[in-house]
Formats: structure tokens, C-alpha cells, sequence
């Protein structure tokens, strides 16, 4: 990273950038430009000039875009679980056949609300959208398998977590480039229990459920085999990845729920359609935003991770849907799902995270 662009990332909400299509009202122009990130735009008018982005950049055009703040996108915690849960419960009830209704009724409402405090954050528009999306296509015949519940084989797309953690998603099977034995792939957050480079938060053959535990389950699904070591802000991350070993091999089969088998790798494009399949928000479709990104993501507990090369995708995730595998329209892959905020998506470049993890599909 150059001294511009260092100088720019130290601006106050300023979040990243990233190579992308210069956008007008929301809609690309197809003029190529380097996206600046902000936590909100604020107009030119409002600011210092040492808070403004220069128009160019490396003799680049750059476009400034709101995105908020991001987080790790593993299951929330306090006010805003308590308003997420309410829709993962809604989902999960109106998913299950009605004579299943007393058990579903009782799981979710103990896995979703139980020890929070009341909150008073509202809903927001978006997620009642999402919540009646999901809804019409329930009605047209989609999956209805609850993804907060425990399911052997396990399949990629339902939840998952290290039995110290919170929820995540299992994101796909993949296979040991030597032994070719199949494990399972999702996030150091979520199989590792964000386990730092100063700061190991699990050990290997740590306990994986499935689903987690704060979906109310305590059944091993494996057994944590590697991660890749997170660094504190100001050191670089490129991924943020972790495989667990199967209790066995009946245990888990790797077609993606509502997607089905993984068939290759690609590379990521600025306009590329995908779509991934996670524990919170289910099946849902996004668009690359802009590639060889660098961000900077808020992990809690007063932690600012800083990562480099990331995918920036439309909003298509939730607390929760950490760890789901992004594929494109034939089913290749394409990243590994991380973090969000309240606009976007945050998504590592798959081949970054089989070369780390030394795994194949």
C-alpha cells in the first residue's frame, strides 16, 4: 500500500477501497475507478479539505461509497441479536411441518431470546423485506429444512460453531490436498473461536457442533484440525479460514443446501453475479462491488482487523451467515463469506483461503 493511499485510510470514516465500476445514484457507469469506503458520506461542503478524498488517486479516478461500519459476521450478540433472532425464529417456524410446531416453537424461542436483554432496536425495513422474500419463496416450494437444527449428514449452509463460540455456517467440504481427506471449511471466527496471532482462543481438536451452541445444540460434528492466525490492526490479514476434521465421513456431504455441489474455483469481477447459502439469511444473491480490496472490520471486544485483497459485495448476509462459500452461476467458487454491515458484504478470495488452509475441492 502506497503513502496516498495509507494517508487516506487514516481518514476519519474512511473503512477501504477497492478496484471497481464508479457508481452514479447507486448504478454503475462502467467507468473503472478506485471505491473509497466510508462509514457515511458526508457532502463535500461538511468537510475539511484534509478530510476529503482527492478526485484521483494514482492518476485513478476514485468514487466515494457509503457502506458502514463492518463487523464479523458470526452470530450477533445483545440488542442487535435480539431483533435478528426474532426473524431467524420467524424463519425457522414458518420452515417446519406443524406437527413439528410445539418442539420448533420452544427451540427457537430458547435459542433466540433466552439470557438477552429486551432490546429496543427496531427491525428495519430491509430485514422485514428479507423476511417476506423468504416467505413467498417458502410458499413456492423451496428448502424448508431448518438450518439452526441438528441435521446428519450435515450439509454446507446450516449452522455451525467451535463449542466455545458463537453460530457461524458451515461452508463447504473440502479435501486435503495431500491425504484427501474431507474437512470441514468455514472461519477462524467461527471453527476457531477468533483465535489471534498474540492470542489463541482454541486448540486444535477443539470440539465443532452442528448445529452451534447457541442454536441449542452440544453434538459434535468434528473437531477443529487448522486455521489461519488473525493480526491486529495495523498488520494485514488476506484470510479469515478454518477446517474441521468430520466425526466421520456418514457425517457430513458436501452438496451446498439450495445450491448443490461446488464445480471448480473462479476468480472474482466487479458486476459478477453470486449467491451463497448461509444459517441466518438462507439462499441469497448478491453482485461483486469491487475486488483486491483492503478494509478495515470490526471483530468486538475493541478489535480492528485490517484485511487486504477482500471481495466487496452487495448486502447479502446476516450475523450468522459466516463461513458460507460464495459461488457465481455455475456453482464455481468463488470466496469465503467473513464479515457485512448494514450495506455490504465482505467475502475472501477462495483460492487465498485453499492455498492457506492447503485444501481442494
Amino acid at each position: 500500500m502506497n503513502d496516498q493511499l495509507q494517508e487516506m485510510l487514516a481518514m476519519p470514516g474512511v473503512i477501504g477501497f477497492g478496484n471497481g465500476i464508479k457508481e452514479t445514484n447507486g448504478h454503475p457507469t462502467g467507468t473503472e475507478a478506485l471505491l473509497v469506503f466510508v462509514e457515511k458520506k458526508i457532502p463535500r461542503s461538511e468537510l475539511r479539505d484534509n478530510e476529503c478524498v482527492p478526485n484521483l488517486i494514482n492518476n485513478i479516478l476514485t468514487d466515494v461509497i457509503e457502506i458502514g461500519e463492518i463487523f464479523a459476521h458470526n452470530e450477533a450478540s445483545g440488542r442487535r441479536a435480539a431483533a435478528q433472532g426474532f426473524i431467524v425464529f420467524l424463519r425457522n417456524l414458518v420452515g417446519n411441518p406443524a406437527k413439528n410446531f410445539p418442539k420448533t416453537l420452544h427451540k427457537n424461542l430458547t435459542s433466540n431470546f433466552n439470557a438477552r436483554a429486551t432490546t429496543k432496536e427496531r427491525i428495519n425495513a430491509g430485514d422485514f423485506l428479507s423476511l417476506w422474500r423468504w416467505l413467498i419463496k417458502e410458499r413456492g416450494g423451496s428448502s424448508a429444512v431448518s438450518r439452526t437444527s441438528l441435521i446428519r449428514p450435515a450439509v454446507p449452509g446450516v449452522s455451525i460453531g467451535h463449542y466455545q463460540g458463537r453460530a457461524g455456517t458451515f461452508g463447504a467440504l473440502v479435501y486435503d490436498q495431500k491425504s484427501s481427506q474431507p474437512l470441514i471449511l468455514s472461519n477462524n471466527h467461527v471453527l476457531a473461536n477468533t483465535s489471534m496471532m498474540s492470542n489463541a482462543r482454541a486448540s486444535i481438536n477443539d470440539l465443532i457442533t452442528q448445529p452451534a451452541g447457541i442454536d441449542g445444540s452440544n453434538e459434535a460434528i468434528g473437531y477443529l484440525a487448522r486455521y489461519a492466525a488473525l493480526n491486529v490492526y495495523p498488520n494485514p490479514n488476506c484470510v479469515d479460514c478454518a477446517v474441521a476434521k468430520p466425526v466421520s465421513a456418514a457425517a457430513v456431504s458436501p452438496e451446498i443446501l439450495e445450491i448443490g455441489k461446488v464445480t471448480g474455483v473462479t476468480e472474482a469481477a466487479s458486476g459478477m453475479t453470486v449467491k451463497k447459502s448461509g444459517r441466518t439469511t438462507g439462499l441469497t444473491i448478491g453482485k461483486i462491488r469491487a475486488i483486491n480490496s483492503t478494509v478495515k472490520v470490526n471483530y468486538g471486544e475493541g478489535r480492528i482487523l485490517l484485511f487486504e485483497k477482500q471481495i466487496i459485495a452487495s448486502k447479502m448476509s446476516e450475523p450468522g451467515d459466516s463461513g458460507s462459500l460464495v459461488v457465481d452461476h455455475r456453482n464455481r467458487a468463488v470466496g469465503l463469506l467473513f464479515a457485512g454491515s448494514n450495506q455490504s458484504t465482505i467475502i475472501n478470495p477462495i483460492n487465498q483461503v485453499l492455498e492457506t488452509l492447503q485444501v481442494k475441492f
